[in-house]
């Protein structure tokens, strides 16, 4: 059925060039409007998920490159990795 019941969310996300937001829910819970939100870890790279999405050929494979490197956590690393080598 996909997200929303929009089963052609991700091509809709895709074909407008907006990736959206990617977080990592550490402890589940609800939250108001006016609480914080507290950023515990933020990459030093610089590279966002809009870059890595609207990358192409050989920037892209740059960008995977850095995503594997150490400052990356262990899931990304594997993630960029597993990419690294498709090419």
């Amino acid at each position: 059925m996909g997200f929303w019941d929009r089963p052609n969310l991700i091509k809709e996300f895709t074909d407008a060039g907006r990736p959206g937001t990617y977080l990592r829910i550490i402890k589940e819970g609800e939250i108001r409007q006016g609480e914080e939100i507290v950023v515990v870890d933020r990459p030093q790279h610089g590279i966002t998920i809009g870059a890595l999405f609207n990358a192409r050929g050989e920037e892209r494979f740059r960008i995977f490159e850095i995503l594997a490197g150490k400052e990356s956590s262990e899931s990304v690393r594997q993630w960029a990795l597993k990419l690294l080598v498709r090419k």
